[in-house]
């Protein structure tokens, strides 16, 4: 981009700049942040951001306009419909709230994506783009995870042997030792049948991709490129199948005739995944050691009870039940 740019500052809480490009293109964008108490109208707020919307479009009516910030409680609707505007951001930036919006006056932006931000902040970071720039998650966390892969074939293979396996227990050994020869033998044909893999799962996946869905997406991505359309259509189909059980789960305890709000905000976590991280774990943390580490630090050992001072009495004096009952029956 280049050409001349021209910045302007309305007041403490909205600014902008004009960019004058070569192409004789001009880009008009606009930042704000209302706070959650401001000391003006917000009313007042929307009157200028409508008087602006109409001053740059008389002005330039080819310009684009970008207004982007801080709304927190200001209605997304009002502002769009007094602009004459697109709001592009359709997930959450902070918790579960869209505080942070991005507006434009024309479909400028073919991708937004609402992404962690690099900074330390609560506020996520907003990347709007056009075109087919590949855009690297800097603040994705990749993690190895251990499944058993299970297939038609595994149990075939699995029932076939079992139709043939013999065990045989001893009745002399104690009951702990013919347990422990059942586990063994239960643990080697598991490990026979349905090995352990190791999947990559990253912090971006939503909420119903597991190690297994995972798995099963890259196999049918291989297929698909091998030219084997038809077994990657089934396996597809299982994939559905398995997504559609997992969203399912959302709302199987949620009354959609009695709580129509809950439901809703169930529906929006499967379409939008979560917004505040729940559910990350921390290798090497749980809640025992959490428990353990917190008794640690609030219990000393080693405290004495200080020493009365000689202006302090001593609390000998102790109130029986039959105090307490005098007390009350004088009572007027």
């Amino acid at each position: 981009m280049s050409g001349r740019v021209q910045a302007t500052r309305h007041s403490s809480s909205f600014c902008g700049c004009v960019f004058k490009l070569k192409s004789a293109v001009c880009l008009r964008a606009h930042c704000t942040c209302h706070p959650p108490k401001p000391q003006y109208r917000s009313t007042a707020l929307l009157d200028y951001i409508e008087a602006g919307v109409d001053a740059v479009t008389t002005a330039c009516p080819s310009a684009t306009i970008v207004l982007a910030g801080d709304f927190n409680t200001l209605d997304d609707t009002e502002v769009a419909t007094r602009g004459a505007m697109l709001s592009i951001v359709d997930r959450p930036t902070r918790g579960a709230n869209i505080l942070d919006r991005v507006y434009v006056n024309n479909p400028c932006y073919t991708t937004v994506r609402v992404v962690k931000s690099t900074v330390k902040s609560d506020h996520k970071a907003i990347v709007a783009y056009r075109g087919q720039i590949h855009l690297q998650a800097l603040n994705k966390r990749r993690h190895r995870c251990q499944f058993r892969q299970r297939t038609p074939a595994q149990h075939a293979r699995f029932l076939e042997y079992a139709s043939t396996l013999n065990i045989e227990l001893d009745d002399c050994n104690s009951t702990q030792s013919n347990f422990d020869h059942m586990y063994g033998v239960m643990s080697e044909l598991l490990n026979m049948f349905y090995p352990e893999r190791e999947i990559t799962v990253t912090s971006s996946d939503p909420p119903y991709v597991t190690p297994a869905v995972k798995a099963l997406l890259r196999r049918k991505n291989r297929l698909m490129r091998a030219g084997r359309t038809e077994e990657a259509c089934a396996i597809a189909a299982r994939i559905r199948t398995i997504i559609t059980h997992s969203s399912s789960r959302w709302l199987r305890k949620i009354d959609t005739r009695k709580n129509a709000k809950d439901a809703w905000a169930k529906v929006r976590e499967v379409i939008k995944g979560k917004a505040n991280g729940a559910g990350e774990q921390v290798d090497g943390l749980t809640a025992q050691i959490m428990n353990t580490h917190y008794a640690a630090i609030s219990t000393d050992n080693d405290y004495r009870a200080p020493r009365l001072k000689l202006t302090a009495a001593e609390d000998s004096c102790l109130i029986t039940e039959m105090d307490v009952f005098r007390m009350l029956d004088t009572l007027r």
